[in-house]
């Protein structure tokens, strides 16, 4: 009884062959090699989440900033001073410090530029966790302002009010959205949104509307200029 139980311990306890070794690390390999697409799809979705999150805060701090400053929305550039972008205005209604009007119709205007900027890369809501790229040259590749909501009517920009958009329009007027645009050291692309960035979000962008609320679109459905669903999306 004793010399078996010496003969199982022994069987139990002997070491693996060098073709048992294999076939596990096969198995291990084939595991990972199954698993991963499924960890970086599910890495791909908390982006995803991630970045419509922020574009929901980016919507509410628009909306904090022009119920605080007579329905004006914010320039997506300042055309006094053309460092200060939209992110600038909304910045401190996202920090809670709230902001101070002017008191003439221009509304908030910081006292500095490129707030929301930190070593020359976008910073808290104002950074796409898609964006993998820490590169200045990439720094506006995150998120970018319809540039139609701006007040065009004479010779220099002004603010737009809310209440120049068409009601039935309100909620789906394109506020501001994942972008895909350049550094160009000749053309400042930092505010506005110039193009999409088709790859970041799987063939979709994330979107915030000018009533606060945010939403994700496919890009193949995304309507542009001859298309009869161009206007309410982008201009009255």
């Amino acid at each position: 009884m004793q010399c078996g139980k010496d003969v199982w311990y022994g069987e139990l306890h002997r070491n693996f062959t060098l073709i048992e070794l294999l076939v596990v690390i096969a198995i291990i390999a084939i595991l990972a090699a199954l698993l991963l697409p499924a960890l970086n799809m599910a890495r791909a979705k908390a982006r995803d989440v991630t970045c419509l999150n922020n574009l929901k805060q980016i919507g509410m701090g628009f909306v904090a900033y022009y119920d605080g400053n007579n329905d004006y929305i914010p320039q997506p550039q300042n055309p006094e001073k053309a460092y200060q972008k939209w992110q600038d205005f909304i910045l401190p209604y996202l920090t809670g410090n709230g902001g101070k009007r002017s008191g003439d119709y221009l509304g908030f205007y910081p006292t500095k530029s490129d707030l929301y900027i930190d070593n020359g890369v976008p910073v808290g809501s104002f950074r796409c966790p898609a964006q993998a790229s820490a590169s200045v040259d990439d720094r506006f590749k995150h998120y970018g302002m319809n540039n139609n909501l701006r007040d065009t009517s004479g010779a220099t920009t002004k603010p737009l009010k809310v209440t120049r958009i068409k009601p039935g329009n309100f909620s789906q007027r394109l506020l501001a959205a994942d972008s895909g645009n350049p550094w160009d050291a000749a053309v400042d692309y930092a505010a506005i949104l110039n193009k999409f960035d088709p790859d970041r979000h799987q063939g979709r962008a994330n979107i915030a509307f000018l009533d606060g609320h945010s939403a994700t679109r496919r890009l193949a459905d995304m309507p542009w200029g001859g298309s009869s669903e161009y206007r309410p999306l982008w201009k009255d």
